[in-house]
């Protein structure tokens, strides 16, 4: 019978109870959302111009206008997203994460 190293030890040890737990940052869903809202208006005006550039026989220009455009509506889109998210997070009416107004601490 072979004995455990201190390694494979601490591996298997459960979490210390004292540690502190750390949540992630409270933007990280304003981020995902803006990453995805860009990808998407690249995607949907990539597929446009493919749609278009099949109609009009004006292969690869309407594509490479259509991915120009998505991109451009996607930065944009990111930009407005996350100064929204700033401002409401720098104002001391800040919306709390249920909805409802944060409440202020008292001063003690």
């Amino acid at each position: 019978m072979t004995e455990q190293g201190d390694g494979d030890r601490d591996r298997d040890a459960p979490a210390r109870p004292d540690a502190p737990v750390h949540a992630p940052p409270a933007r990280l869903a304003t981020v995902a959302t803006g990453g995805l809202e860009f990808a998407a208006a690249i995607l949907v005006c990539l597929f446009g111009g493919q749609w278009l550039d099949a109609r009009l026989g004006s292969a690869p220009w309407m594509l490479i206008l259509g991915v120009a455009v998505g991109a451009g509506t996607g930065v944009y889109n990111m930009y407005r997203t996350l100064t929204t998210a700033e401002r409401r997070a720098s104002s001391p009416t800040a919306v709390g994460p249920s909805g409802g107004a944060k409440r202020e601490r008292p001063h003690t």
